[in-house]
């Protein structure tokens, strides 16, 4: 049997880990596509993931070459193809990826946020059923359309510490599911992608098949819609956040609000996360969100996915959400204002 044909997009903190997850396993011809200096250093370096607890101890550093291109016109379709970018970039960059996706293309977006398929249920897809706030156009759902998606959702700390060489955080996951729930062919072949023939330290990342991988949604998504916010609002770490007492109270009811809006949504969504274990799991952490890493280095937010696809969803659902309506109406202001004082 042909090995599958996969191209990934996004070579950054989490797509550098997924590629070398990937090249690791050794079960697909993979390909990234990169630009600029992502690209050469690719072409002439490889790629790099680091363990920064373990960086003395040479095993925990995975370096790899993989072949590369600047643009998907040169791969033709794929079997699979990995969309690692923040979510408002996908729809400007759909065009440029079209000569990726075939008949059968199995399309993967690994990204923070609401995905573009999450109101698909199952064949025939609503024409009206695309989110607005990550899919503007409704092109990702009409053209790439969702039942051609597989839900991912990654859970991988990190940081580009330069181009093509990433350090991660500590051990991570990854998870997938179909969004209409069933057990398919194609998710099996998915998860094969990744079985590793041997464990190596520098690959800390587990991948688990989701029976309902909504719930996988939102409980990432908890931590990015309350913990992202919050932490870029006030520039402090997750676990300078949830050591301050006031801060501890807001972010327990936004917390609690996410808990109600799943209760709220049809389906509704069981969250394993409650405010208790979400101030734990931020206790300590030196962890800056992916919002603040924007913050600090100049880019747009990721808000549209993280907070503006949330108040969609919730409104749709006829759910009240004060505290991220609010939350997210300063964040919207900390990016205006961010951008006008590089103007």
């Amino acid at each position: 049997m042909a090995r599958p044909k996969v191209a990934l997009v996004g070579v950054g903190s989490v797509g550098g880990t997924v590629a070398a997850a990937l090249h690791h396993a050794d079960r697909c011809d993979l390909t990234l596509i990169a630009r600029g200096e992502t690209l050469s250093t690719l072409q002439q370096e490889g790629l790099t993931v680091r363990q920064p607890f373990r960086k003395d101890d040479s095993s925990a550093e995975y370096r790899c070459m993989l072949p590369c291109v600047s643009a998907a016109h040169a791969l033709g379709p794929q079997d699979f193809l990995f969309v690692v970018t923040k979510a408002h970039h996908f729809p400007a960059l759909l065009d440029s990826l079209l000569p990726c996706i075939g008949p059968s293309t199995v399309v993967v977006p690994c990204m923070n946020g609401i995905p573009f398929w999450y109101n698909y249920f199952g064949a025939p897809a609503d024409p009206a059923g695309f989110i607005s706030a990550v899919d503007p156009d409704g092109r990702l759902w009409s053209v790439i359309g969702p039942e051609r998606a597989i839900g991912a959702v990654v859970k991988v700390g990190g940081y580009v510490a330069s181009p093509a060489v990433t350090v991660q955080a500590g051990p991570g996951s990854l998870e997938f599911g179909e969004p209409d729930g069933s057990d398919s062919a194609r998710l099996n072949r998915l998860m094969d992608l990744f079985e590793p023939r041997a464990a190596n330290p520098a690959i800390l990342l587990r991948v688990v098949k989701r029976a309902v991988i909504r719930e996988a949604v939102w409980d990432k998504l908890v931590f990015n819609v309350v913990g992202n916010v919050l932490t870029t609002l006030t520039q402090s770490t997750n676990g300078d956040a949830s050591a301050d007492p006031q801060l501890r109270h807001i972010h327990s009811l936004m917390v609690d609000e996410v808990v109600s809006l799943c209760a709220g949504l049809s389906p509704p969504v069981q969250l394993s996360v409650t405010a208790e274990k979400y101030l734990a799991a931020m206790a300590g952490s030196d962890h800056k969100a992916s919002t603040l890493q924007d913050l600090l280095a100049g880019r747009p937010f990721e808000k549209d996915a993280l907070v503006t696809a949330v108040q969609e969803v919730a409104r749709s659902a006829g759910v009240a959400t004060p505290y991220i309506d609010f939350a997210g109406a300063l964040l919207q202001g900390l990016e205006r204002n961010a951008v006008l004082a590089k103007m």
